[in-house]
């Protein structure tokens, strides 16, 4: 299989079991009454069982590189925090709204990217950028409102979970990008 075609794949997988899992978070938020910190607990520890010991069976004892030095540990502390402000954000937008909903504002994280690089690396955007943004923005309020503001039927903490969502998620793709470069994409997220 060629190198795009195996990208293609692993993109499609990774959409379906994303959105899998935001269906079945719903069906355990509201049927089996966990709470967003039950699930994002019951997932971190799991995926970061797995993820850790296959950076140990393929790394040995370069698995512990991300204990090195005080900068990476910072660094791995500010990473665990967003991953875990990301997640609870998006499980409590499906507790108190649902799993659509929630997805689509989580799908607002270029936007807060956008945005970021704007006001704090003072990066000036195209117009194709802009006008791209622009075309975002309008699609997420016209998703979630239905076309009329009539219709609005999501809580307040629905709402700002989700914004928030997508805030932390921004955080998420930007602040780890050196301690990523330093110590691999693997280990970062193990």
């Amino acid at each position: 299989m060629n190198k795009t075609l195996k990208g293609m794949a692993m993109a499609g997988l990774a959409a379906v079991f994303w959105g899998s899992m935001g269906v079945a978070g719903q069906y355990l938020l509201q049927n089996c009454h966990f709470t967003p910190m039950d699930l994002i607990s019951i997932r971190m520890l799991l995926a970061g069982s797995i993820f850790v010991g296959i950076e140990f069976f393929l790394l040995k004892k370069g698995a512990l590189k991300v204990f090195e030095t005080k900068q990476n540990i910072i660094d791995l502390i500010i990473y665990t925090l967003t991953i875990i402000g990301t997640q609870l954000t998006f499980f409590v937008c499906i507790q108190y709204a649902n799993a659509p909903f929630a997805a689509v504002l989580t799908a607002t994280v270029p936007l807060w990217i956008m945005i970021f690089m704007v006001v704090f690396q003072h990066k000036r955007l195209t117009v194709k950028e802009v006008f791209c943004g622009l075309v975002a923005v309008a699609g997420v309020v016209l998703v979630v409102t239905g076309g009329s503001f009539k219709n609005f039927n999501v809580s307040g903490i629905g709402f700002w979970a989700g914004i928030g969502s997508g805030i932390t998620g921004a955080f998420y793709v930007l602040l780890p990008q050196k301690f990523i470069a330093r110590v691999g994409s693997g280990l970062a997220t193990s």
